[in-house]
Formats: C-alpha cells, sequence, structure tokens
C-alpha cells in the first residue's frame, strides 16, 4: 500500500507474529487486512475491504470479518464497539490497529 510508513511495516510484522504464535497461519488475505489497517487508526470493515480494492485484490465482506475476527483472536488487532451503526460501521464494530 502506498505510503506505508516503517512503523507500519513494524506493526505488520508483529501482528503476523501474534497470529503465528497463536496458531494462526499467514495468508494472504490476512496479510491484505493488516496492510490496510497499517495507517489508520479506526476503520470498519467495510473500509478495510475498500482499501483493500485499491491494491486491487477482491476480497468479500463476509471474508473480512472473518478475517479480523481471527486477527483480534490472536491478539494482532483490537475491536471496539461502536454505539452508533451508521453506514459506514458494519454491525457497528470499528478496528483498530494493535499496538506493538
Amino acid at each position: 500500500m502506498a505510503g506505508v510508513t516503517e512503523d507500519a511495516h513494524e506493526r505488520v510484522a508483529t501482528a503476523l507474529a501474534a497470529l503465528r504464535d497463536s496458531g494462526g497461519r499467514r495468508t494472504a488475505g490476512r496479510q491484505a487486512v493488516l496492510q490496510a489497517l497499517a495507517n489508520a487508526t479506526h476503520l470498519s470493515a467495510a473500509q478495510v475491504r475498500d482499501r483493500i480494492a485499491t491494491l486491487g485484490v477482491c476480497v468479500d465482506l463476509s471474508t473480512v470479518h472473518r478475517t479480523l475476527n481471527a486477527l483480534v483472536t490472536a491478539g494482532a488487532v483490537h475491536a471496539s464497539r461502536s454505539a452508533s451503526t451508521r453506514v459506514g460501521h458494519a454491525g457497528g464494530w470499528t478496528v483498530t490497529n494493535a499496538e506493538p
């Protein structure tokens, strides 16, 4: 993803290590989700999917949700419940980068 900083690359690598340590696999989809989150603060699953699409990768929203759930379970990303369920925040969940 254009404009990804060195710090963002480090966060992606740390998150992938957390995923691996929890028994998860490093897949292209999971890496794409992490790259979409690399320079973001809060994104909905739909916004993650849209960022991935700008990379030329087509993924279904349900795949993004499953991937985010796996990354949350691994401790690779954090999910926070939003009081709002406005458009752009699917199910009221937003995703933030995990701290390394």
